[in-house]
This record gives C-alpha cells, sequence and structure tokens, in this order.
C-alpha cells in the first residue's frame, strides 16, 4: 500500500495525516468513512476481514463512461463501494488460493489533483488478491 502502512508495520496516523492533506478533493461523506480507524482495523465497522459477494461493471456506450459496484460481506453488515466514471482498473487473484475472502487492508488516495482522480486499492490474503480502480468518484454505503 502506499499510504495506509498501519497492516505493514507502520501507522495508521500517517494515513490520517494524508487524507486531511486531501480533505478539499474528496465528498464529506467518504472522507468521513475512511479517515474512521474503526473502518481500518479490526473492529465490527472495518472493511478488516470482509469479502467480496459480487462485482458488477456497467459500460454506457452513449456517454463512453464505465462504472463498478463491488459488495463486500462484513462480520455483521454489508458494505457497497461505487466507482463512478472508471479510467482504469485492476483486478488480480492467484487462482490456487482464496484470494476474495480476507481483506487485510485498503486505501484511498488522490492520483491525480488537477483531474480530480481517485484511486483504490484493496490488498486480499496477504498478497493472493488485489483491486487497483481509478475513478472519479467514489461513493460507500452500508446495510
Amino acid at each position: 500500500m502506499k499510504f495506509n502502512k498501519s497492516f505493514n508495520d507502520g501507522n495508521f496516523g500517517d494515513y490520517i495525516k494524508y487524507l486531511n492533506s486531501i480533505k478539499n478533493y474528496i465528498s464529506m461523506e467518504l472522507y468521513d468513512f475512511i479517515s474512521d480507524p474503526e473502518r481500518h482495523g479490526l473492529w465490527e465497522k472495518s472493511l478488516h476481514d470482509s469479502r467480496i459477494e459480487k462485482i458488477e461493471f456497467d459500460h454506457n456506450f452513449e456517454t463512453d463512461t464505465s462504472n463498478m459496484t463491488i459488495t463486500l460481506l462484513g462480520e455483521n453488515r454489508k458494505f457497497i463501494l461505487h466507482f463512478l466514471k472508471i479510467k482504469k482498473y485492476r483486478i488480480k487473484q492467484i487462482a490456487e488460493n482464496d484470494g476474495y475472502t480476507d481483506l487485510i487492508t485498503y486505501e484511498i488516495y488522490v492520483k491525480n489533483k488537477k483531474e480530480k482522480t481517485l484511486e483504490f486499492r484493496a490488498e486480499f490474503g496477504f498478497g493472493y488478491g488485489e483491486i487497483i480502480i481509478v475513478c472519479k468518484e467514489i461513493k460507500i454505503e452500508e446495510k
């Protein structure tokens, strides 16, 4: 992970400092979610240890825009991540391992301030799975 090193013997406080520096480039709802330490640790509200239930991708050929929705199942809740106006994405899984059953860590950062693009990175199963999405907007729901 580029910024959120809390699961690699780093300090979550450093990621919070980074998030404070990009606060004006992301929505307040997104900032509130990703800056909450309980969304990253081993707590009930965290995405940690969640698994992918579904990945949906759609492309509008008239507007030439793509969106993706990833549904994660946590211990007692469902997280729905919406990635709007995708510029690029990469999904990697090592097939012999169940790479999407254990989200280890994730981060969101500003990829390009001028173009106002965000990058989402998630690591699953200690390197067995990875998702990287570059897009214009990210929204997170929980149920």
